[in-house]
């Protein structure tokens, strides 16, 4: 990848011929031996023609890949358009100072009313055709200037443009390393450091001012190529890599009602959310889009439906793949079950329990409510009823089905009061008792006999103790709770065996708040 950045091949020969350019600088030579500035200037041209080339090749697939996926090129394919106009920015720039250098120094030789003069094309010269080509003096006036420096003159724009560019291409990655130093050297004829375009320009020769701006060019050119390769390995860098493809299936419930409807997203697995596939089902053609393609038919008939079809996507290459899926879904009546479970009717003044449930739908996707009393949830499925009027109630089901809420029915049931107790005494409900029982058990208590509900209490607030007494003379005693006093309790003891015991004027308190009047309990001792 473009991000290791090694030295390529042809970033190692135009760094070569640097050398030797710099090496040529260094020496004393006649005009005869400086056209070797030349065979050093064609190559680069040749270099850059290739870097072109290529260039062009890497742009083309990028191009492909822009057209085949917008949506997820776009951002690269931007860079890299912007990148390379900066680029060639730059090489103008490079090109067109070029000739002025040529220019202002083969110019200052010849005839102005020459025709030479009036034919001077710098722009498509080589080394070889330069006349001028050991001229240090001309290239120096523009390049260094008449600063000590250089400072002012062409030669530090260049540099600045040069940085420009690479701060721009280091942004695009840090970790890339650019071919062109221009940072400050030390100079040893000065022995001091000097600035990059001293070291470059001052006295170099117009031959190697030509070479070493085709030089810069090529690196250039070079930049955008390692750029375009990284821009392009960028597009795929998150992507994961699997080694199989299939279509998935996957319902929002495969349990759908009567008069509802089914819904389902159908995807290729590892897919891209900026692909739009689409998918042939039953024989119809559904359109997707973000990767999926969402399929929504009415739920009709009853029973297993089963649908089947292919998804078709774009490769990298263009090409439309499809892939075969088949699922099923199950299509029934609304449907809840309310079930009362003591028994059908809710009685005032008590926690009722209820069961709840919708076939085929989890516990939190079921919500209960009611009229004419409140629901309380008091665990999975589990409900607790109460209910403080009289007539009827209505449980109400409702199913999450898809985000959206269904009823799945309503359930009415009566409310009725607590059935009325019974007196009891020492186990009796009346008739024969032991009188020594009676002692032992000295209690007046109200019973409910057979209802469902445990733990549901009576309790006797007063009543009205009566039996006859020695001389056939009535004994009576109007009591407060359910105890008998000691009194009553030795009539009871002392009676002869068949008296009877009178227990009247009951009265009891309910769970529910209100008072009761039992019936007479009447007992005959023993």
């Amino acid at each position: 990848m473009a991000s290791n950045h090694p030295v390529t091949p042809r970033q190692k020969m135009i760094n070569m011929m640097y050398l030797v350019l710099t090496a040529l600088l260094a020496l004393n030579v006649s005009k005869e031996v400086l056209n070797a500035f030349a065979i050093i200037n064609e190559s680069l041209v040749k270099a850059n023609e290739v870097l072109d080339n290529k260039n062009n090749v890497t742009w083309q697939q990028f191009v492909g890949a822009y057209n085949n996926d917008k949506a997820k090129v776009q951002k690269y394919y931007d860079k890299a358009k912007e990148m390379q106009a900066k680029g060639e920015a730059l090489i103008n720039y490079i090109r067109e100072l070029r000739t002025d250098v040529i220019t202002y120094t083969e110019k200052s030789t010849k005839d102005r009313n020459s025709e030479d003069w009036k034919n001077f094309r710098p722009d498509t010269f080589s080394v070889k055709d330069i006349g001028m080509k050991d001229n240090y003096d001309k290239p120096m006036e523009i390049l260094i200037g008449q600063s000590e420096t250089g400072t002012g003159a062409k030669g530090e724009e260049l540099k600045n443009k040069i940085n420009e560019f690479k701060e721009y291409i280091l942004k695009i990655d840090p970790k890339y390393k650019f071919p062109i130093n221009t940072g400050d050297g030390f100079n040893k004829d000065v022995d001091r450091v000097m600035p990059w375009q001293y070291n470059t320009f001052y006295h170099t020769i117009l031959a190697a001012d030509v070479a070493l701006f085709n030089k810069f060019t090529a690196d250039i050119k070079n930049t955008e190529a390692d750029m375009l390769t990284f821009l392009m390995s960028s597009i795929h860098a998150k992507d994961f890599t699997f080694d199989k493809v299939g279509a998935k299936v996957i319902p929002k419930s495969r349990f759908v009602v009567s008069g509802d409807k089914y819904e389902a997203d159908i995807i290729v697995a590892a897919y891209s959310s900026t692909q739009a596939p689409y998918a042939i089902i039953n024989g119809n053609n559904v359109a997707g889009d973000s990767g999926k393609v969402r399929y929504a038919v009415p739920a009709g008939a009853e029973g297993v439906q089963k649908y089947s079809g292919t998804i078709n996507i774009k490769d990298p290459s263009g090409k439309i793949v499809s892939y075969p899926f088949e699922s099923e879904y199950v299509v029934a009546r609304p449907s809840a079950t309310v079930a009362a479970e003591k028994m059908n009717v809710f009685y005032i003044g008590l926690d009722n329990p209820v069961s709840v449930s919708v076939p085929g739908m989890s516990d939190d996707k079921v919500f209960v409510s009611m009229s004419n009393g409140q629901i309380r949830k008091v665990g999975k499925g589990k409900y607790m009823v109460r209910v403080g009027g009289k007539g009827e109630a209505r449980v109400n089901v409702t199913a999450d089905l898809g985000g959206a809420k269904k009823s799945m029915g309503a359930f009415t049931y009566r409310i009725k009061k607590i059935p009325d107790p019974i007196p009891m005494i020492a186990g009796s409900k009346g008739g024969p008792v032991n009188k020594n029982a009676i002692a032992a058990a000295p209690y007046l208590n109200a019973v409910l006999e057979d209802f469902l509900f445990d733990g549901v209490r009576y309790t006797v607030i007063g009543f009205e103790f009566s039996t006859l007494g020695q001389g056939g003379l009535l004994f009576t005693r109007n009591l407060s709770g359910s105890q008998l006093t000691p009194e009553c309790i030795e009539k009871c003891k002392t009676g002869r065996s068949g008296q009877k015991v009178f227990f009247d004027n009951i009265q009891a308190r309910g769970p529910d708040g209100t008072t009761r009047r039992l019936p007479a309990l009447i007992l005959k001792l023993m």
